[in-house]
């Protein structure tokens, strides 16, 4: 990318983040304002960038009123998992029907993406189903279907 053509992106990036409504900082929206209308954010003189340096997520200008600016972009993402259980209890009965369902990390270390648990212990209908699925491959990697009279939980 040339010289000009790190310029206008510079102030192209500064409209559009301003047009954006998701800038919530006052004084940055303010900077925004000034780089957008070609004003250098510290002493509204005209703007012009005498030096622009880019390595990687970083930009550094050097602007011709003496003023500097450092620009850094920033990119993350966020993963959301979810785990739910379910207990259903009846007076007098007790617990008739338990559930649990979503992701669940993994001490092994082959499996660093975790497991999608599926695991149903039905008293009324005396039955116990736990299922586990890689989350890396999509493959199971142990199933139990089997009357709840011969399950045997682990101990911990």
């Amino acid at each position: 990318m040339n010289f000009s053509q790190i310029i206008q992106s510079f102030i192209e990036e500064s409209r559009l983040l301003l047009k954006s409504g998701h800038v919530k900082a006052d004084d940055y929206k303010e900077f925004l304002k000034n780089i957008s209308e070609e004003k250098c954010p510290v002493c509204m003189e005209k703007l012009e960038i005498v030096s622009a340096d880019e390595k990687g997520n970083v930009a550094k200008y050097k602007f011709k009123c003496g003023h500097s600016h450092i620009h850094a972009k920033f990119h993350e993402t966020i993963v959301m998992r979810e785990h739910l259980k379910l207990k259903l209890k009846k007076p007098g009965k007790g617990l008739l029907l338990q559930e649990c369902q979503g992701y669940k990390s993994s001490g092994d270390p082959k499996l660093p993406n975790g497991v999608t648990e599926k695991m149903i212990i039905d008293k009324e209908k005396k039955e116990y189903h736990h299922v586990v699925i890689d989350n890396s491959t999509g493959n199971i990697i142990h199933e139990e279907h089997e009357p709840l009279t011969q399950h045997k939980p682990k101990k911990k």
